[in-house]
């Protein structure tokens, strides 16, 4: 019963662990509506999300034109974390009216599998199966021993 209760307890802090960095690592880039949060994009996979308030994200690739583009919200209870693959291969900069988080390298590969909502539920099935064995398992040793 404690090693189900301890292993329950360990994929807890592991789960809590994984999210964490997921969640806490990304630049977040501040601006206003009038002044644009800019992001130096080096290349890359990206995972970006703009404040809820901002508007008119757009990219331009170094030497070449602005390109309007759709990133997710913190707006609701998850937002919405969009990934960005780059089409060029020199830099190019993000540019949102208001702010905007950026997450690079491993932190938006952690980013967006801890939005996903297969992370939350298998680290609910994964975390609740040590807790469910025992409460199984307590109940079906007492019922063995009172008849």
């Amino acid at each position: 019963m404690k090693r189900a209760l301890a292993l329950a307890g360990l994929l807890l802090v592991l789960y809590a662990a994984v999210y964490s960095v997921g969640a806490f690592s990304g630049t977040y880039v501040s601006g206003t509506v009038r002044d644009p949060a800019i992001h130096q994009w080096t290349g890359g996979t990206i995972a970006v999300q703009r404040k809820a308030s901002a508007r008119g994200c757009t990219v331009t690739v170094d030497g070449g034109p602005e390109t309007p583009v759709e990133i997710g919200s913190r707006k609701g209870v998850f937002g919405k974390v969009t990934e960005l693959e780059p089409w060029f291969s020199d830099g190019a900069m993000i540019k949102c009216l208001g702010g905007l988080t950026v997450w690079t390298g491993a932190a938006a590969e952690l980013r967006l599998m801890t939005r996903h909502p297969v992370f939350f539920a298998g680290s609910a099935l994964v975390i609740g199966l040590p807790i469910f064995y025992t409460v199984f398992r307590r109940n079906r040793n007492e019922s063995v021993r009172n008849p």
